[in-house]
């Protein structure tokens, strides 16, 4: 007498989940790093924006000297509240500025780190990676 089986035996079943278990594993750190990076770039392009509001402040106050985010209408956490923006540094002549990553950004960015930028456009990071690389 022979059997017709109209299924899946728990053999097949096994090795189907293994090959998905498989490749998902690949998968998923390619999947995180694609966002670490979109956020990267949200953050650069919030600096951009930041730096084009202190050089409207500066013509209209003659000097970077006393502007805040908020005077600026700039949000302070941004990227979905991975990075944070700061003024480190604002003078009569110049300024520098910064985007801090926060949480998991923080700890799986480190090749990155704080992106920065300052009044003569040049841009610069803490992480060990060139500027180049992460802007």
């Amino acid at each position: 007498m022979i059997f017709k089986s109209n299924g899946f035996n728990l053999i097949e079943l096994l090795i189907t989940l293994s090959i998905i278990s498989i490749l998902m594993a690949m998968s998923y750190p390619l999947y995180q790093h694609h966002f670490i990076e979109e956020r990267r770039l949200e953050a650069a392009h919030a600096l951009m924006q930041l730096s084009l509001a202190m050089e409207k402040y500066q013509f209209e106050n003659n000097t970077y000297v006393g502007a805040t985010l908020n005077q600026l209408k700039m949000e302070e956490y941004i990227a979905k509240n991975n990075y944070r923006l700061m003024i480190l540094k604002a003078t009569s002549e110049d300024y520098l500025l910064a985007a801090l990553p926060l949480g998991t950004q923080a700890l799986e960015d480190n090749d990155c780190g704080t992106l920065q930028l300052n009044s003569r456009g040049e841009k610069s990071v803490t992480g060990i990676n060139k500027a180049e690389a992460c802007w």
